[in-house]
């Protein structure tokens, strides 16, 4: 991923939205797998190219998941920890509860990672169809385990006015609400330097777990997540080395009132640092998505996701849509290339789902900064991102530029509007961000609210109650719901059967969370509702005589009969 504020780094390498195919590599790639890394090289190259090569890492070539609404039945986390892959291949790890299985080949497990090696899409849509022809009948989905890097614009070393906050009118909001510690805000990002005087007070720890002891002491599966939880390398010590995540850490909430340094657009504010990304500013989208869900688990309410790339990843999408279920809020940067998001999607800013906010970046005159990203209809709203000044690592203050810097001031504004009215969802504070924003002329048709964000316009409108309007609802899929097409199949993994299928409408469509009965002659009956793409399983142990089993709709509809054994 990139990360969006700093230096230039050249765009991520362009990688296709779902991998879905792969067979066995030459052997010269094996050799070249083994010894991959998972950063993204910085090198520009033609468009064709890009869309033709990734860049992988010695066991995390290949990342397969389960939707979300899959996984909570549990159903996807027991086929992805019972995976039949190819003797060749590996599960290294199986990541965010179970909805994600890091696939590697199993010769490069003991070797150590070195230089980074270009993978060409055909291959890596080979392996793919290897693993899905191996698990044939369960959905799942396989794809690259893309890497996500920083997007830097150059640094300033001068100092600047914390004008943001002066646009933004924050000193009026701040007469309503100086924000609150019990509103969380996840930062994913390079970590935090969360030991830093101006931070040090806003940090959300973890009271639960004692810290470097070694032991998960609240056994919520992560050890001495005290101060939060470090994916990259996976340990309980988020600790920035890089600096972009102090940076945006302070513009959420740099301690207030306190006599030094500087204020964020919260005074008192419960940041969790998530460290998803190494030194360089690049990780692998495994990693971004475990640590969203892990934001989630902590009891976030807002995530700040200062990173992004040129290709959309299913993986990422699955994670985000999984905070939206929880009913938390994203706020993504659009990107620094000076693009249109319309028709040069950044993700995953650009990913459809309505918990989502693209955040552009404004100059000290409230016109687009010169290297901000745009899109009518795909970015949402605009903050200030040029020479912001913030906390950085070892008690220092640095000027950053980018969209990395506007989205922690949407998403810091999304904590103060929580604090002054903590019943808002996801839905209410994206709406609100969007209608009190500033109009500005230099706006129109670049965001959606065509203007910048205003805190003391979105506070007061929080605390009368101003929401978002009913949702539309899609139109339902299928003309005749009454008849359904109903099919059925059975895989068996170990002890265990998933007896799975489909229901769909009479012209094929599926059909969502339509209650299906499964029938037997010894397994107990149970019924299960069908998902978004109309799938359902359920998950049974193995009976010890064949029998026949189907399955039957609220409205009498039938699948036919299988044997199961």
């Amino acid at each position: 991923m990139n990360l969006v504020g700093g230096v230039d780094i050249p765009s991520m390498v362009s990688i296709p939205q779902q991998w879905c195919g792969l067979s066995r590599l030459s052997h010269q790639l094996v050799l070249q797998l083994v010894v991959a890394t998972v950063i993204v090289v910085a090198t520009l190259m033609s468009t064709a190219d890009a869309q033709s090569r990734v860049l992988v890492q010695r066991g995390k070539e290949i990342v397969v998941s389960y939707k979300p609404s899959r996984a909570s039945s549990a159903v996807g986390a027991y086929a992805l920890q019972h995976l039949r892959l190819p003797s060749d291949l590996r599960v290294r790890d199986v990541r965010s509860h179970g909805r994600v299985a890091v696939v590697s080949h199993a010769a490069g497990l003991s070797m150590a990672s070195a230089a980074p090696v270009e993978v060409d899409e055909a291959d890596v849509q080979r392996e793919c169809a290897r693993i899905l022809d191996a698990n044939r009948g369960v959905p799942l989905h396989c794809e690259a385990n893309m890497v996500r890097f920083i997007k830097r614009t150059p640094n300033d070393p001068n100092l600047g006015e914390l004008y943001g906050l002066t646009r933004m009118d924050a000193q009026s909001a701040w007469d309503v609400t100086t924000g609150s510690a019990n509103v969380i805000v996840a930062v994913v990002d390079t970590g935090v330097y969360y030991n830093h005087t101006d931070l040090i007070g806003n940090i959300a720890v973890n009271h639960g777990e004692v810290p470097n002891n070694g032991v998960d002491d609240d056994a919520n599966g992560y050890i001495d997540d005290y101060f939060g939880y470090d994916f990259f390398d996976q340990d309980g010590n988020p600790v920035d080395e890089n600096g972009h995540g102090t940076h945006c850490a302070g513009i959420i909430g740099a301690t207030g009132d306190n006599g030094s340094g500087v204020v964020g657009i919260n005074w008192s504010v419960g940041i969790l640092p998530v460290r998803v990304l190494g030194a360089n500013g690049g990780g692998s989208d495994a990693d971004v998505a475990a640590g969203i869900q892990f934001a989630v688990h902590r009891g976030a309410s807002i995530i700040s996701l200062s990173l992004g790339g040129a290709t959309s990843s299913t993986v990422l999408e699955n994670a985000i849509q999984y905070a939206r279920d929880a009913g938390v809020l994203v706020v993504a940067a659009a990107g620094n290339e000076s693009e249109n998001n319309d028709i040069f999607p950044s993700y995953p800013a650009s990913t459809p789902l309505q918990n989502i906010v693209a955040v552009a970046a404004t100059d000290s005159s409230d016109a687009l900064a010169s290297f901000s990203n745009y899109g009518t209809s795909s970015v949402h709203v605009a903050a200030p991102g040029s020479r912001i000044l913030s906390t950085y690592l070892a008690n220092q203050f640095l000027n950053m530029s980018g969209t990395s810097m506007a989205t922690p001031y949407v998403a810091g504004l999304a904590a103060l509007m929580k604090s002054a009215n903590p019943a808002m969802t996801y839905a209410d504070l994206k709406y609100v961000l969007m209608a009190s924003s500033d109009p500005v002329a230099e706006l129109q048709d670049k965001v959606v609210a065509n203007g910048r964000v205003n805190a003391y316009r979105a506070v007061v409108s929080a605390v009368s109650g101003v929401v978002a309007p009913p949702q539309t609802l899609e139109p339902a899929t299928g003309q005749n719901d009454s008849i359904r097409k109903i099919t059925i199949s059975a895989k068996r993994y170990r002890r265990r059967t998933i007896i799975h299928g489909y229901v769909r409408s009479v012209s094929s469509e599926p059909l969502s969370n339509k209650s299906v009965l499964l029938s037997c002659k010894t397994i107990s009956r149970r019924r299960t509702s069908s998902d978004e793409d109309g799938y359902y399983a359920f998950k049974v142990i193995r009976p010890r005589r064949a029998e026949r089993c189907r399955v039957v709709d609220s409205l009498d509809n039938r699948s036919r009969s299988i044997v199961v054994r």
